[in-house]
């Protein structure tokens, strides 16, 4: 029995010329529109440095790498940087076979543990 696919979910935290987007579930293309509002709005912003969390992204589609490809081209010309940090393994298999990583930093960060 197979689980239920996960809905798809977008949180974004700007704080001066940085963004954060954290995505969570399957980027596909049904929901890349979500995705591309938000990447819109950080260069309506003028959003320096665009940090991707795929630490919860389950998987990515075709469609969806050629946004964030065309993404990191575009903000590397601009002279702004993309970072994709923390992809989950099936993600990363993706992002590592392809050219992605020449138009983005893809690194794990190092996060503090949470003090309870």
């Amino acid at each position: 029995m197979s689980l239920p696919k996960q809905a798809f979910r977008i949180l974004t935290v700007f704080d001066g010329d940085t963004a954060r987007i954290s995505l969570n579930g399957e980027l596909e293309r049904g929901n890349l529109q979500l995705l591309a509002r938000e990447l819109f709005e950080c260069d309506r912003r003028g959003v320096s440095v665009l940090v991707l969390d795929l630490a919860a992204l389950e998987f990515i589609d075709a469609a969806a790498f050629r946004l964030l490809l065309a993404t990191g081209r575009r903000m590397r010309g601009r002279g702004r940087h993309l970072s994709l940090v923390n992809p989950s393994a099936p993600v990363r298999r993706i992002l590592e076979v392809t050219a992605l990583a020449h138009a983005a930093d893809v690194v794990d960060e190092l996060l503090e543990p949470h003090i309870v």
